[in-house]
């Protein structure tokens, strides 16, 4: 598309959304970048929606969209499921913020230990925190700093390797390895071995255009990073929905640790 049509669609874009535009120009008085989700940037700015139902949502100026998005995966139940709000409501009616443990916290521990085939379960406030923890385990676990992920792997916002390791992203030592590439990537692993503290692999680049990996090379990863006593950590966040036990679980091989997001948490802040 040349120049002058982009310009085109972005100026007709903004003339049909003035509220959008409106509210933009002044939460960027607030916000860095008009909002708190990186993702979501994009000229000449974003939409900003006033209600969702089952499948479509509802713009600041009236238009209706069908959603296709899902929430990146998190919104798998659709927009103002009315289980989720019965649920949330019944919680939020007891005083769920009570400084102490709530029951419903063991009660869908259980679940979640029974639905993945895990031992136990940390909760946290979204997929990105658990992968942190999971990473600082795997660094306490085997006393070494070096973590390797893959190009176009996608663990957080400070965990983002779509052109390598990015000078934004948490300060670990990072290896990164070519997905779905088995010879340079246990060339990678055997090289670090005595340094290597974790794999962090997902089953499918969600983020890297959902790219699945084969059984072949998950077995190989995990074999190869168990070999020199690295810590295997799955990110199945987008993709734990696959399978009974995980994507991971059709592919033939269990990690050490598993990491999961939103969705579990009816598309709210969630983590574990």
């Amino acid at each position: 598309m040349s120049d002058a049509k982009i310009i085109k669609a972005r100026s007709d874009f903004a003339d049909r959304n003035p509220q959008s535009r409106k509210y933009f120009a002044e939460a960027r008085k607030y916000l860095p970048g008009g909002h708190t989700r990186t993702v979501l940037t994009h000229a000449p700015f974003p939409l900003v929606f006033a209600s969702g139902e089952g499948s479509t949502l509802t713009d600041l100026d009236g238009h209706l969209y069908i959603d296709m998005l899902g929430d990146y995966t998190a919104g798998l139940l659709g927009h103002s499921e009315h289980r989720v709000i019965d649920a949330v409501t019944a919680v939020l009616k007891t005083n769920a913020s009570v400084g102490g443990i709530h029951p419903a916290e063991s009660r869908l521990a259980k679940l979640m230990c029974e639905r993945f085939a895990l031992d136990r379960v940390r909760f946290t406030n979204s997929g990105t925190e658990a992968n942190l923890m999971a990473i600082t385990t795997a660094m306490q676990a085997t006393g070494r700093k070096r973590i390797m992920v893959f190009y176009g792997g996608y663990h957080g916002g400070i965990l983002y390797f779509a052109s390598g390791a990015a000078p934004w992203n948490a300060p670990y030592e990072f290896v990164v390895a070519p997905y779905n590439d088995e010879t340079e990537t246990i060339k990678l692993i055997t090289e670090n071995a005595e340094s290597l503290a974790a794999v962090v692999i997902e089953p499918m680049l969600g983020s890297g255009g959902c790219v699945p990996t084969s059984a072949e090379f998950a077995k190989s990863v995990f074999n190869a990073a168990k070999k020199v006593g690295a810590v295997v950590i799955a990110d199945e966040v987008m993709t734990s929905r696959h399978g009974a036990h995980g994507m991971f679980d059709l592919l033939g091989v269990k990690a050490d640790i598993t990491t999961f997001g939103k969705y579990i948490g009816g598309g709210f802040s969630f983590g574990a």
